[in-house]
């Protein structure tokens, strides 16, 4: 892999309010250090896989206030047809690298309370959508819709998208009322928000 060189320009972890005395209350979750996206380029049908990779995009084991380690994502492009990916977002809390929690099982058992969103700079580049909904994980309905998640997201790449760099913003949305999601607007608190590289290549 090339290196490049690039700016961090936001990384924010934050833990949702852990309250061990209150075990009924659902919308709490471990310390996020670590953000990992695994990808699938899919065939021409759409329903194939064809590449699989692993990606840790984000990683801070040392938690808040310790060295980050960054990764871009590399995406292809074909100048005849637009490539689609499947992805899906893993978090983990490997502060204590002898006990690693697995925050993404939190987040699904939570799922109502919580929400992914994803944003680049360039908008005509990669164009995302969500993979899954609220009912995956959870049989409740708190707010009175089946509503995104975004631990998976489908990601398309144009025709002629041209070899050149992007954004990603991924942020990690966090509702202590679950009836004020609606599946569009943030929340007012923020679990994870981080921006890293996109590279496309021919």
């Amino acid at each position: 892999m090339k290196k490049l060189m690039y700016i961090i320009f936001a990384v924010i972890l934050a833990a949702c309010n852990d309250n061990p005395s209150n075990p009924n209350n659902e919308n709490e979750h471990d310390l996020p250090t670590t953000l990992k996206i695994h990808i699938y380029q899919l065939n021409d049908s759409g329903n194939g896989e064809i590449k699989d990779s692993s990606i840790t995009l984000f990683d801070q084991p040392g938690g808040p206030g310790t060295p980050i380690t960054l990764t871009p994502i590399t995406l292809k492009f074909d100048n005849s047809k637009s490539t689609f990916y499947k992805a899906e977002i893993e978090v983990l809390n490997k502060s204590n690298s002898s006990n690693i929690i697995d925050v993404t099982k939190e987040i699904k058992l939570e799922a109502e309370y919580h929400q992914f969103f994803f944003t680049t700079l360039q908008k005509n580049k990669a164009l995302i959508t969500y993979g899954d909904k609220e009912s995956d994980y959870t049989s409740t309905n708190l707010n009175g819709s089946d509503l995104p998640v975004g631990l998976k997201f489908l990601i398309e790449v144009p025709k002629n998208a041209s070899v050149s760099n992007d954004t990603l913003s991924i942020s990690l949305s966090h509702f202590p009322d679950a009836t004020k999601k609606d599946g569009v607007t943030a929340g007012n608190e923020t679990d994870i928000f981080v921006n890293f590289p996109i590279i496309y290549q021919k």
